[in-house]
């Protein structure tokens, strides 16, 4: 069943029942990504695209002072966001991300280092009472239209609070089928 459907059979609805999104610019030196080795941290954070020494391991630590500079600047960013938030339990987040201009090809999962990082800086500046699977049902990845700026990349955090019950497995294959009648009601292939 289609989220929007699910909270139409409730006779109360809370207010912001409807969401809010909360955005992001990563400056490329800030962005945490599977696809780097603390090397390639290390050397984003000198300015360099990707390390000379790519898969050595080398820079231990560099991890995490990268995800500790990206929460500083997501709860500045948070800040300036906060007139945009209303705290439902429980919720999903959609969480966006938009590539520079040179990249063609992405997957968006990769960057759950840096959305969990957002995430956190978050729930440090209050925009949720937790992201645990008792408050956070799902997070989904997805590329946004749009692209970022050269040198960065954005994350666009669509935060939908869901009934309780609320499984995302059964909102999703209903959405799929509903989505599969609507294409073969119009003659589409």
């Amino acid at each position: 069943m289609q989220l929007d459907a699910q909270w139409r059979k409730k006779r109360q609805r809370p207010d912001g029942y409807g969401g809010w999104v909360a955005n992001f610019t990563v400056p490329h030196r800030m962005w945490l990504s599977s696809n780097y080795t603390d090397s390639d941290l290390k050397a984003r954070a000198n300015g360099q695209r990707r390390s000379d020494t790519w898969g050595r391991g080398d820079a231990f630590g560099q991890r995490v002072r990268t995800a500790n500079d990206l929460k500083r600047l997501a709860c500045e960013q948070w800040d300036r966001q906060r007139q945009w938030w209303t705290v439902k339990d429980p919720y999903i987040i959609l969480a966006g991300i938009g590539y520079p201009p040179a990249v063609a090809e992405a997957d968006p999962d990769n960057c759950a280092e840096s959305v969990n990082a957002i995430m956190d800086a978050g729930l440090r500046m209050k925009a949720w009472r937790g992201i645990d699977a008792n408050h956070c049902r799902a997070v989904a990845f997805f590329r946004l239209p749009t692209r970022a700026r050269a040198g960065t990349h954005d994350v666009a955090l669509y935060t939908l609070p869901v009934p309780p019950g609320f499984q995302i497995a059964e909102t999703v294959a209903d959405s799929a089928i509903a989505a599969w009648g609507r294409h073969k009601a119009a003659g589409l292939r």
